[in-house]
């Protein structure tokens, strides 16, 4: 693979951990762009792999994400240890929608719907 589109994979991987997180907590591009002192232009070309985040900058986003920084860097696996949480669009699209619930019952109802849906994992859980 060539250098510049191994690279190019590796910033979008990154940008995809980060929409992720950001979507599994609610909030938007401009807020974690205000809490980080960016514009939500530079918090969107992260997201898109555009532009690479810095060392720091990847610290700070993984601190106010409340994931660990090798997890943005797809050394780790998310917490239940789902590889494929927050790196398929499909996910990303869900944990979107999921966070524009306002109501928690509702959430509750969708929550319960996929659980029945869903195939259990080998441990039952």
């Amino acid at each position: 693979m060539h250098a510049r589109t191994l690279r190019d994979a590796r910033n979008n991987a990154v940008g995809q951990r980060i929409r992720a997180a950001r979507l599994r907590l609610g909030l938007k591009q401009v807020q974690v762009a205000e809490r980080l002192g960016l514009t939500y232009q530079a918090v969107a070309k992260f997201e898109t792999g555009e532009n690479a985040a810095t060392a720091t900058r990847l610290l700070d986003l993984a601190a106010m994400l409340e994931v660990k920084p090798g997890w943005l860097l797809g050394d780790e696996e998310p917490a239940g240890g789902n590889p494929r949480i927050g790196t398929d669009k499909l996910v990303a699209r869900l944990l979107a929608a999921f966070a524009r619930i306002d109501e928690r019952a509702v959430q509750l109802v969708a929550v319960h719907a996929l659980e029945a849906i869903a195939p259990r994992p080998p441990d039952g859980k």
